[in-house]
């Protein structure tokens, strides 16, 4: 008499001459009847009593057709309506990568387990994974209820869903940290996945961490402090957020909107101006006179005759050694003799550079280079000759000031740097003064600085690529990601293609992301082993319809 069948098995492994079985990967034919999917987790007895969990990655129906050709011409050379001469033999194939195994008992191992890797034997039973088993593939039934960090819900073919959990320290620090997504535009949902793990960081860590965000493109983060509309999170939105624990999904806290002075008007941006927290930002030049390398930084300087100059005011220019030698112009003065050398104009008239500086050569040509690009590079608004609302008729701060002296933990600051988005150079400049403040802010007087500070930056490719030699800028991004972790200080990045960025600021992102795109939207996390998260559209609901 046959044995009653077990309900829970789905199919027996299978390993052929051409496809066997190893240690990382194994196929299996499906039960019928049984609905599978790629990213479903199973399960199949090893060596010992320990159970090998794969994912799967591909699902295949092979026939006993020699080829497609065998199958058309069986139809009556193409006749739709045709019944085939031959009944093919088929079944389903499903192919899995190995994500863990439960190990057997070892006395020299600290869990007290020794994993097994074991290929699955042919005809091996296989069975959809247990929660238990999905969480051990994960190492989330090691991770400590503190150290939790609710990163998405995993929707399986058999089972409820069930919530992915990142360890907060290896996304915020000090055992790893960082963060990037990858994805087709718009339709990967990079930035609203980010958004979403962003607002959960705040929530669970907000009594130890700020957040410093870039708006790059559109107004799309101009409004994440904001209410979504009524009946916009619908029952199926909300039974996901409430499987991740989050019971009332809402917008961002103590959010700060910065605004470039001159070039956006807050009230053209806010109904209400006066019910948001949001302010101007500018720059004179007592504020950045040691940061023109970055002001500089997509300028080619072969020579490094730039270089030099920036890094002679730098050294300079707050003890009061740039004078004017002489009245200048000659024959109509603007500045007079001995005049310090304090705003941009300044700068832009000065000619009595050392030798050290300008070199020995051609310098009325080095000079005129130099003042042609300050001259270029400082004509948008927000490069002030005095910060002062006597001289703008409003409040506008420095950036790096705000950073130094009022981040706290909490706090959300969005820097709005969209009007500059046909200006590489600015938009490089406003970042890499930020990230160079802030890392100088952790190093100099750590105690007072939240623990963590969130960066996200959108458009990474922009700004750090690949292929090229480092710029100022490229460098301070890829010295956060090398040093990020112990510093502090994380970075939330996306860009289209993970190619098209340097490679030490992916390869130290202890989380990668990729937004991938088919019959739906998913996002999938990439951190040994893979999974997906399903139906991304539910992300972008978290703070209303202006932003996605």
């Amino acid at each position: 008499m046959d044995k009653p069948e077990d309900a829970s098995i789905i199919g027996k492994v299978s390993s052929t001459e051409r496809d066997p079985s190893s240690s990382s990967s194994f196929s299996f034919w499906v039960k019928g009847g049984i609905l599978i999917n790629p990213f479903d987790y199973v399960s199949v007895e090893n060596y010992g009593g320990s159970r090998t969990i794969g994912v799967v990655k591909e699902i295949l129906a092979p026939t006993d057709a020699q080829s497609h050709l065998s199958n058309y011409i069986s139809s009556n050379f193409g006749d739709i309506g045709a019944e085939g001469n031959t009944r093919r033999v088929t079944t389903v194939i499903a192919k899995a990568d190995v994500a863990a195994n439960t190990g057997v008992d070892s006395p020299h191992t600290r869990r007290g387990k020794r994993s097994v890797s074991y290929p699955v034997l042919n005809d091996s039973l296989v069975r959809f994974a247990s929660n238990e088993e999905v969480n051990f593939a994960l190492g989330m039934d090691v991770l400590a209820p503190d150290n939790r960090l609710p990163a998405g819900v995993i929707l399986r073919s058999s089972g409820d869903p069930l919530p992915l959990y990142l360890d907060r320290r290896y996304v915020l620090g000090p055992e790893g940290a960082h963060v990037n997504v990858s994805g087709t535009s718009g339709l990967a949902a990079k930035t609203s996945y980010l958004m979403v793990l962003l607002r959960i960081v705040m929530e669970r860590f907000g009594e130890e961490t700020a957040a410093i965000l870039f708006n790059v493109k559109q107004q799309d983060l101009l409004y994440i402090d904001e209410d979504p509309l009524p009946d916009y999170l619908d029952d199926y939105d909300r039974n996901l957020y409430r499987v991740l624990g989050i019971d009332n999904p809402g917008p961002f806290k103590n959010v700060r909107y910065y605004f470039p002075y001159g070039e956006r008007n807050i009230s053209s941006v806010y109904e209400n101006p006066s019910g948001k927290l949001a302010f101007y930002y500018a720059y004179a030049l007592k504020d950045v006179y040691d940061e023109l390398d970055l002001l500089f930084s997509e300028i080619d300087d072969p020579h490094f005759t730039l270089a030099s100059i920036a890094s002679y005011v730098a050294e300079n220019y707050s003890s009061g050694k740039m004078k004017f030698k002489k009245d200048t112009p000659e024959e109509d003065p603007l500045f007079s003799k001995d005049t310090i050398v304090t705003t941009w104009k300044h700068l832009k008239w000065f000619d009595d550079f050392p030798a050290e500086a300008v070199g020995s050569g051609n310098v009325r040509n080095v000079l005129g280079r130099f003042k042609r690009h300050l001259s270029w590079l400082t004509r948008p608004k927000i490069f002030v000759e005095e910060r002062s609302p006597l001289a703008l008729g409003c409040d506008a701060y420095y950036l790096g000031d705000v950073i130094r002296s009022s981040l706290r933990p909490g706090d959300v600051v969005v820097v709005d740097i969209q009007p500059f988005e046909d200006k590489m150079d600015t938009q490089g400049f406003i970042i890499g003064d930020i990230l160079r403040r802030l890392k100088e802010a952790y190093r100099e007087n750590r105690d007072r600085m939240p623990r963590h500070t969130v960066i996200l930056i959108d458009e990474l490719n922009r700004y750090v690529p690949s292929g090229t030699q480092l710029t100022a800028l490229g460098r301070e991004i890829v010295d956060l990601a090398r040093v990020g972790r112990a510093e502090g200080i994380t970075l939330f990045t996306a860009q289209q293609f993970r190619a098209d960025i340097h490679h030490q600021v992916y390869e130290n992102c202890a989380t990668s992301l990729i937004g991938i795109t088919g019959s739906t939207v998913s996002v999938s996390i990439f951190f040994a082993p893979f999974l997906v998260i399903e139906d991304a559209p539910f992300l972008v609901k978290l703070m209303g319809q202006k932003w996605s």
